[in-house]
């Protein structure tokens, strides 16, 4: 709630800010110049510190009910414990083969969205997309 309340109050400081901008300025060929120059900085400043700030604080995801088992890999549940005390969960895929990889679960997905690109690595992929990751609508 806090989050739509500050929307709405920047919002409205920034137009009383353009009026207030457009209206010291007293020459017709002045704001002529200051509207595309808004534009600009508008489309090249703000445009991309608002998309920043959108990529960079998404929701926490959902670990769904999938194991890397699913997909006919054997692994086990491991968990890392960083230098600041952060523990992170992961599963651990042995491979028999000379091949070595790490999936990493990107912006917005969790470790159960990579199996299938595991799968497809270990020669395990099965169906239709066999040998193709399927790309989730989210990633584009």
């Amino acid at each position: 709630m806090t989050g739509a309340l500050a929307t709405v109050g920047g919002l409205t400081l920034m137009a009383i800010g353009i009026v207030h901008l457009l209206s010291c300025i007293r020459t017709r060929w002045g704001r002529m110049v200051a509207i595309p120059l808004g534009l600009v900085a508008l489309a090249y400043v703000l445009a991309p510190i608002g998309l920043g700030v959108l990529v960079t604080n998404r929701a926490r995801p959902v670990l769904g009910p999938r194991t890397p088992s699913d997909v006919g890999l054997s692994y086990e549940d491991v968990v890392l414990e960083t230098t600041d005390g952060l523990r992170l969960t992961a599963s651990y895929v042995a491979i028999r083969e000379r091949r070595r990889g790490a999936g990493a679960a990107g912006s917005g997905s969790t470790r159960d969205d990579v199996l299938d690109h595991a799968a497809m690595l270990a020669g395990t992929a099965t169906g239709p997309d066999r040998g193709r990751p399927r790309a989730r609508r989210e990633h584009g």
